[in-house]
């Protein structure tokens, strides 16, 4: 699989050496780019109860041809830097069982959920605008009545090994840097209801 996009916008955040020091915000055309990668997806079912499930992604995204005007007048070739929010690899896998137990099923599930690491919002792909590597593991347990009822309950948790990640960064090269968290672990139960 392979894409080339040309005359990308990106948006920019950007603050001034005045005093006190304003933000500006602004869309630069990035030229050229190609994202090249593939994607494999197996699901298996050994047993009518169990479903078994495998994906993994690549991506090589860069810039082709990118002349990076910055605030202060001064150009930087951006040529084959990676571009913003375009981890490497992604890849998830996990199963799911469900068996018969008096007037319904349980269903028992994991999904293990990894994301490389990459560089959210800097243009520039400063050291601080990067995000790192994240892998989450989810569970559930669910009950549906055998007798198609409008309804079922699943109690869930996510982030089960309570791994603490940094989900987003706004760099603001010279001045400052905001990041927001993920989640830290999750418990709930949720019931749904038709009607």
């Amino acid at each position: 699989m392979a894409y080339w996009g040309e005359d990308l916008q990106l948006a920019q955040i950007y603050f001034t050496n005045d005093v006190p020091a304003k933000q500006g915000k602004t869309i630069l055309n990035a030229a050229d780019a190609e994202t090249k990668g593939a994607e494999l997806e197996i699901t298996a079912v050994p047993v009518s109860e169990l479903n078994i499930n495998f994906a993994v992604a690549y991506l090589d995204a860069k810039y082709t041809k990118f002349d990076y005007l910055q605030p202060n007048g001064a150009t930087i070739d951006l040529k084959g830097t990676d571009l913003q929010n375009a981890p490497k690899v992604t890849a998830n896998a996990g199963f799911s069982y469900r068996v018969a137990v008096g007037k319904g099923f349980i269903g028992f599930g994991v999904q293990d959920r990894y994301t490389d690491s990459n560089y959210f919002t800097s243009l520039l792909n400063m050291p601080r605008s990067k995000v790192q590597a994240m892998n989450y593991i989810d569970v559930n347990v669910d009950w549906t009545p055998k007798d198609d009822s409008k309804f079922d309950v699943s109690i869930w948790g996510r982030n089960v090994t309570d791994r603490r990640y940094i989900a987003s960064v706004v760099d603001a090269p010279g001045v400052m840097g905001l990041v927001n968290y993920m989640p830290p672990r999750e418990y709930g139960m949720t019931v749904n209801s038709k009607w």
